[in-house]
């Protein structure tokens, strides 16, 4: 699966991208602003897209505006990285579902087959949902 990671804080990139690859996923980008990240998931066709919740805004798109672009424009499907789960669920029409921050990486795999499942029309198993991740649907 192609993952397409918009995250302004390196660390988190980094260390997402990692886990992704272990697990054998394609990582697109990271990228850390809005247009940067319409431009990699049109041109490499990202199947899902972790973004940032706190995206700066830039160009008047921040990260609700770029996951409904993501959505509408070039199909991908988005999950929010947030620490203010409360705030981002507000905007839960925009996504799939949230991560929040503090997360186990280790869990990010799992948490991109929770995703999968919920995309073919299935709900995932409770049990095989990270403790960390919101499902909107």
């Amino acid at each position: 699966m192609r993952v397409l990671i918009v995250e302004s804080e390196p660390l988190i990139a980094m260390s997402l991208a990692a886990e992704l690859r272990l697990a054998g996923h394609e990582v697109l980008g990271p990228s850390i602003d809005a247009a940067e990240a319409l431009c990699l998931a049109g041109e490499q066709h990202a199947d899902i897209a972790l973004v940032d919740a706190a995206l700066e805004s830039t160009m008047g798109m921040g990260a609700t505006e770029l996951a409904r672009m993501l959505q509408a424009h070039c199909e991908v499907p988005v999950l929010f990285l947030t620490t203010e789960p409360a705030t981002t669920h507000e905007h839960s029409d925009a996504a799939l579902g949230m991560i929040s921050l503090p997360f186990d990486p280790s869990d990010i795999p799992q948490t991109i087959q929770a995703a999968q499942t919920l995309l073919r029309g299935e709900r995932p198993a409770p049990r095989t949902v990270p403790h960390a991740l919101q499902l909107f649907q």
